[in-house]
């Protein structure tokens, strides 16, 4: 029958004259030599195709079919659907090129593929949507036609809420599943498809195992021809099912299976996998059928060996990796770890591996309330205060701090003290500075008492930064120097910070060589260290004393050298505190228009309120930007007015909080305002408080920072005899500030800061990068950045170009 219909559709491809005889005597039309020499006399493209190819049997069917194919014109294309591979000589066909072969897996969605579809049906998803549809389906064609049929039938706005919770349980999907897939299965096959959906993976000899059969293969390959499961290698050796399939089938096997050949199947699996010595998955399996025990023992094993054979790796590393194996299994075996969890949640914290925290805390946490254990649940609120720390959620931060201290006993040290220092991170970022100093003092002594010193260190640099904060710049330096003097490898990071500060106090004692060799030492040698705070303080600093020499150019290079080492950081928002800089430092050479457009990237000038530590710089920089517009347009007075409620409304803030360092900046630029106002005694109530603090505290910056309208209010407490030594220090600094004179601007005078030119003429001399950072101190960074710098003044493209361009203007000796 099947070759009746074959020929019959090859000869109705023929027209009259396209034969060229008639059958031999005593054939038929049917006959098959005589049917395939009219076939080779086909004109014009034609296609024939033979669908459910997999039903044929007869050999001489598939003879006949590969006679068509050998002897075939090329005008004739030949379509042959099957869910089975047909027996012809493929290989063959391959090398003739006369196959093209596409596979189920060939026409699986990509999610690309996907998301043209989504487009087609006019079906808007999220990507989160996207994602989900592809793992459920592994771009299975036919479950994603249904999954889009019902989604269809959803309300636009209710469609990605219907895909996070679309499932295996769903009616109609569970309804398609059985009646256009399952139901259609040999019996045989959906056996062997129930018995091994337990499974994540599967290969032919795993699942052998689990059978106790030998005939595996043959199903997979069954099954991989006809797109049910498909490969998770590149050797195409191990397989899996689709997730929705899988789904499916684990419902239907937990329907027809009693529990103990379910408990059977696991254990098998388990045995397989520690005989071929994966601890981890055989460990899996155990915890699966129930054996706790079993799967807790091979995991201790495998980690005290792991320790054991590579004593170079650190045992929180070893643990990360052993945690993250952990939190794969599901929810309701986690949940009978509630410890393990917090555990699990801790390794992904120090991993920074955040997304995948909240799970085991909120399991932890719910059998922890359940059994009422107030110091576990401590615990886990001192974890997720520190997830907080780290991203930078003040108010969480201090929240979470807070609930942990409220059930943590007085011997959990180390966990009270965790809290107690996101607590004063997050006051810090709040400004805050008399709550964060408290908090920053207590957990340092939390962790001394649990042997810390890492931790105890990085709660002294907390305390440091808040002592900046409140002005206490003497004892700052001293804490700093004392950190340095700290002389383990782990402290590092934090001898660096200490550095770094050391640099921001030379700063504002305006002892600008000193602060740049204390910036220069925090980066330098790091050969290794590509991440720490100190890294993005450190540039800032830098910046700000090239700022100071009046090296607008290297000064903004430097700020975003500062961003590429913050961007990684969401501890606290750099981005804000870096475009204050950006600003403050435009401002300072008088380019307040270019100022405004770094704090008002919208265009109008609007209220700037003071929104924490990290928009203290943008905030008081913008007060002066409105005060030089004001000083430029006497019709402005709107303008000065903003900046006065401003100023006058936050100083309640910085007060309440010891903000003092911040109220020195703010009383000495109110003081200007009140002075142009012609309020010359609340001008000068304003200046003595900052003179008071500055003079005590040698601060130079915080307050000439104001620019040269200070100079007359300055001028006014000498003559009032209002702190006059300092006073008079002070104009003293503020008519010493380098100018950027116009040749600074004029392209064809570039002129090189000291530091270019020097390390100009240590690449005339032939030094390399490395060369000129080991013999000036400072990193290889900051030589770089002073390259460019140099490059781009010299309008040079090389080293080369460059040491010429600067021998032909007279910046280097010929």
């Amino acid at each position: 029958m099947f070759y009746q219909k074959l020929a019959s559709s090859l000869l109705a491809m023929l027209s009259k004259q396209d034969y060229q005889s008639d059958p031999p005597p005593g054939a038929s039309s049917l006959d098959l030599a005589w049917t395939l020499e009219q076939v080779s006399h086909i004109t014009g493209d034609h296609v024939l195709i033979l669908n459910d190819y997999h039903l044929v049997s007869n050999p001489e069917v598939h003879e006949a079919v590969i006679a068509l194919i050998r002897w075939a014109p090329p005008s004739l294309h030949l379509i042959i659907s099957s869910e089975s591979t047909p027996p012809f000589p493929l290989s063959s066909f391959r090398a003739h090129s006369q196959l093209f072969e596409i596979s189920a897996l060939d026409l699986a969605f990509t999610r690309g593929d996907l998301r043209l579809l989504l487009r087609e049906n006019l079906i808007d998803l999220k990507e989160t949507s996207v994602e989900r549809l592809m793992d459920l389906t592994g771009g299975w064609p036919a479950a994603l036609h249904l999954a889009l049929l019902q989604i269809k039938r959803i309300d636009p706005e209710d469609r990605d809420d219907f895909v996070s919770n679309i499932g295996a349980r769903d009616r109609r999907i569970t309804e398609w599943l059985n009646d256009a897939i399952y139901d259609t299965l040999p019996s045989r096959i959906r056996t062997f498809m129930l018995d091994t959906c337990i499974l994540n993976e599967f290969s032919a000899p795993l699942c052998d195992t689990v059978r106790s059969t030998d005939d595996s293969g043959e199903y997979i390959v069954w099954l991989k021809d006809r797109g049910l499961i498909s490969p998770v290698d590149d050797q195409g050796t191990t397989f899996a099912y689709p997730k929705l399939l899988r789904a499916f089938l684990r419902d239907q096997f937990s329907r027809t299976s009693d529990l103990a050949h379910e408990k059977d199947l696991w254990q098998k699996a388990a045995a397989w996998y520690q005989k071929r010595g994966e601890p981890l998955l055989a460990a899996e399996y155990h915890m699966a059928s129930g054996d706790t025990t079993a799967g807790w023992l091979l995991l201790d094993r495998y980690h005290s060996h792991a320790l054991e054979s590579a004593p170079s790796i650190s045992p929180q590393k070893t643990r990360l990796t052993w945690y993250r194996e952990f939190l794969s299994w599901p929810d309701s075996v986690l949940a009978q770890e509630p410890d393990l969890c917090l555990s699990a949640a801790f390794s992904s914290y120090y991993s920074k591996d955040l997304d995948h925290i909240e799970r085991p805390l909120r399991l932890a946490e719910q059998a922890f309330l359940a059994r009422d254990d107030k110091p576990a649940l401590g615990r886990a609120h001192a974890i997720r205060s520190l997830v907080y720390r780290y991203r930078g959620s003040a108010d969480l931060a201090i929240d979470e701090g807070k609930h942990a201290l409220d059930n943590l006993p007085t011997d959990l040290n180390w966990f009270r003290g965790s809290a107690l220092l996101s607590q004063s991170f997050g006051f810090y970022l709040n400004g805050d500075a008399g709550s964060s100093a408290q908090c920053a003092a207590e957990a340092r002594s939390e962790f001394v008492k649990a042997h810390d010193n890492r931790h105890a260190a990085i709660a002294e640099t907390q305390h440091i930064e808040v002592l900046l904060l409140q002005g206490s710049l003497i004892e700052a330096e001293e804490r700093s120097l004392a950190l340095l003097e700290l002389q383990s490898n782990a402290l590092d990071a934090e001898r660096r910070l200490a550095r770094a500060i050391l640099g921001f106090i030379a700063f504002e004692r305006n002892h600008l060589n000193e602060a740049e060799v204390h910036f220069n030492t925090a980066l330098y040698p790091s050969p290794n260290a590509q991440k720490g705070k100190y890294l993005p303080f450190a540039y800032i600093g830098l910046a700000e004393v090239a700022a100071a020499r009046s090296d607008i150019d290297t000064s903004l290079m430097l700020l975003n050298e500062a961003e590429q080492y913050a961007a990684p950081r969401p501890e606290r928002n750099w981005s804000a505190y870096i475009q204050g800089v950006k600003a403050k430092v435009l401002l300072e050479q008088g380019d307040h228009s270019e100022a405004a457009k770094v704090l008002y990237p919208q265009g109008s000038i609007v209220e700037t309120p003071f929104q924490g530590t990290t928009s203290f710089m943008s905030f008081i920089i913008a007060q002066r930007t409105l005060l030089a517009f004001a000083l430029e347009d006497a019709n402005r007075q709107d303008i000065m007015n903003m900046a006065k409620r401003q100023l006058e409304r936050s100083l309640v803030l910085f007060d309440a909080n010891s903000a003092a360092i911040w109220c020195l900046s703010a009383r000495a630029l109110l003081g200007c305002i009140y002075f142009k106002l012609g309020q010359r005694e609340q001008a000068l109530r304003s200046i003595e408080y900052s003179l008071a603090l500055a003079e005590k505290e040698q601060i130079v910056r915080s307050v000439i920072a104001a620019g040269d309208i200070l100079k007359p209010l300055l001028e006014l407490a000498v003559a009032q005899d209002v702190h006059p030594a300092y006073a008079q220090s002070l104009i003293h600094a503020l008519e010493c500030r380098p100018k950027r004179s116009k040749a600074d601007t004029d392209e064809a005078l570039p002129v090189l800061s000291e530091r270019e030119v020097e390390i100009l003429e240590m690449i005339a001399r032939g030094s390399t990068t490395e060369t000129i950072s080991q013999q000036l101190y400072i990193s290889v960074h900051t030589v770089r950045t002073h390259i460019r710098n140099t490059l781009q003044k010299l309008d040079a493209h090389s080293r080369v170009e460059a040491v010429e361009n600067a021998r032909e203007r007279g910046i280097l000796p010929r």
